[in-house]
């Protein structure tokens, strides 16, 4: 071999690195920008989907058959978005640092929303795509079951599947994503989470209606109309009484009662748990009306039952509570209820007329309970044997739910446990690792019917870093303003709960016009009370509930006059720190007040 041989063979070997190099830098520029334009549309199409989702439950309920074009859609889009994140080049970069958690985050969610449509919504719409929403109405005094009990198998189904996709969109760790991708995928999982809430309470919906109403024999329901005129924690007193028979899906209502029908007992009609008479006493088991004093719909449900029970009506199958708001948005879905008496009741006068007009007008107690039994009856007869709106109807319930108005108590183990974890039970609020809420329920302790002229104020929030053990001090502030009218003397007795044998009182003992609220504020479990300052009562620790310290105060609010609360606690801190209130007649107007962290001295 020659020497110009030699050297010529060693310069063409040393010439293939830079062009090894330059080769895998363009397949590894070409990969980057695979995977960066592959984000993009699968970014767009996840955008597309979560915005038809949207549409779908809705839609489930009140036209299926446009559901049913919206679902192929949205499985187009999260097919699309899956196929998208999940080739062997995009595999391959989600093991990078920064980047990869980029990429896994919008994998996974793109694998959730599909799995989603394709092993919850899918099949769903499968079963219920043919079902005319006017089925499920009641009609002629019956409701028909057969569609539901035939979506038993595929409802609970699609709600195991899709809580197993919105669990795994949650563990996406949010942490190290970049802002413009942070937000879209927290608001994807909750999106996801709020779906699967929606399959589960059709899964319930599908266990607990049908045997509510008589699939597997008749059953008694107690229903109860809480009167927020006069406040009690979970709304107001209970008012009024009437049983609901159901039977094979026909619905009938049977005998009524005010709650004066009722014994007033020296004892309680059944022991109270000791918590309990810590923090209410023993009235709750004493009155029929303070049944809803305690914060716990599952506590109070079982004495009124007990009450009814006493009083010679029998046993019953549970307890249903609604209030006259409830039954406003009831009349969203039935239209105009005209009385007997006269008076038409519409979804927007049904809440002055039932708690505030009514007093007014009719001093009477006695014929009181004669127009509230009217107004029962009349609503209940447009409900059952009218043409109810089933759109409205399914969203007034709903609505109802969600705001603690429409409360259910089982006597049937099985069936109570199905209700676990929803608002229709009525529980104490629960804290969880994104969320602290503190409870804040309003009691009257005048015998009047003036609370509706009442208005409550709360809010609450962290006040300082996050201290040793993740823990922080947090400020809650209570606000209570009476709006009670000038003509206070012109209304009726009954009305001022005027004691007959002190005119200048109500027969709570304070003067006329001038509102005594008893108020309960339920701290976190795990939360440590640190002091409280009130601007007028007194306010005191008095127990543990459920796991939850209890703080009571009592204050005086006369005409025009407002009063505050100042609650100081340690807590575990979380993202999310707000305050559950009583659903007061203003419930949508509650006024998150200012809180300028106000800490005892």
């Amino acid at each position: 071999m020659t020497l110009g041989q030699t050297s010529a063979s060693g310069p063409r070997t040393h010439s293939l690195l830079p062009f090894a190099f330059c080769t895998v830098l363009g397949l590894l520029l070409i990969a980057v920008i695979w995977v960066g334009i592959r984000g993009a549309i699968a970014e767009w199409h996840i955008e597309k989907a979560r915005t038809l989702a949207s549409q779908i439950e809705p839609e489930l309920i009140n036209a299926p058959s446009i559901a049913s074009s919206t679902v192929d859609e949205l499985a187009d889009n999260t097919e699309e978005a899956r196929l998208l994140t999940s080739d062997p080049v995009w595999r391959a970069f989600e093991i990078l640092p920064w980047v990869g958690p980029q990429l896994r985050a919008a994998s996974t969610l793109a694998l959730s929303l599909d799995d989603v449509v394709d092993d919850s919504v899918t099949p769903l719409l499968g079963q219920l795509g043919g079902l005319d929403p006017s089925s499920l109405a009641p009609s002629s005094g019956a409701i028909d079951l057969a569609p539901l009990v035939e979506a038993r198998d595929v409802s609970a189904q699609a709600a195991t599947r899709a809580r197993d996709a919105a669990d795994r969109a949650a563990a996406i760790d949010t942490a190290p994503l970049l802002g413009a991708l942070r937000g879209p995928v927290e608001q994807g999982v909750a999106q996801l989470d709020e779906l699967a809430g929606a399959l589960e309470a059709l899964r319930n919906a599908t266990v607990l209606v049908p045997a509510m109403l008589g699939a597997d024999g008749p059953r008694d329901y107690l229903l109860m109309f809480q009167n927020n005129a006069e406040w009690r924690s979970l709304g107001g007193i209970a008012g009024t009484f009437a049983v609901l028979h159901t039977d094979g899906g026909r619905i009938q209502l049977g005998a009524q009662a005010s709650s004066t029908a009722f014994e007033n007992r020296a004892e309680p009609i059944v022991p109270l748990d000791p918590e309990i008479l810590a923090v209410f006493g023993d009235h709750p088991g004493r009155w029929v009306q303070n049944t809803t004093e305690i914060a716990d719909f599952r506590a109070g449900a079982p004495l009124a039952a007990e009450f009814w029970k006493a009083a010679g009506g029998g046993d019953v199958d549970g307890v249903i509570s609604l209030d006259p708001v409830a039954l406003s948005y009831l009349l969203n879905a039935t239209g105009p209820v005209t009385l007997p008496s006269g008076p038409t009741l519409t979804a927007d006068n049904a809440v002055p007329m039932l708690l505030n007009d009514s007093y007014r007008t009719i001093t009477d107690p006695v014929a009181q309970d004669v127009f509230f039994s009217e107004a029962t009856v009349a609503i209940f007869d447009a409900l059952t044997n009218g043409s109810p709106d089933p759109g409205a109807l399914l969203q007034g319930l709903g609505r109802a739910g969600s705001e603690n108005r429409l409360l259910l108590w089982s006597a049937h183990e099985e069936e109570q446990a199905v209700l676990d974890g929803s608002t229709l039970q009525g529980t104490l609020p629960a804290s969880d690792a994104e969320s602290t809420p503190i409870g804040v329920y309003v009691n009257d302790s005048t015998g009047s019917k003036l609370s509706y002229y009442m208005s409550l104020g709360t809010t609450a929030q962290w006040c300082n870093a996050t201290q040793s053990g993740n823990t922080a001090t947090a400020s809650v502030r209570v606000e209570l303003q009476s709006g009670i009218p000038d003509e206070l003397a012109s209304l009726p007795d009954y009305m001022l709960a005027r004691d007959p044998q002190n005119p200048g009182q109500n027969v709570g003992g304070t003067p006329i016009g001038v509102q005594r609220t008893i108020t309960y504020v339920y701290l976190p479990e795990g939360a440590q009370y640190a002091g409280s300052q009130a601007s007028t009562g007194e306010a005191t620790f008095v127990g543990t509930h459920e796991g939850r310290q209890v703080i009571s105060w009592w204050s005086d609010t006369p005409p025009g006059s407002t009063a505050t609360l100042d609650v100081s606690l340690t807590a575990k801190r979380t993202a999310d720190i707000r305050t559950v209130t009583t659903p007061t007649y203003r419930y949508h107007e509650i006024a998150r007040v200012d809180n300028s962290c106000v800490l005892p001295q």
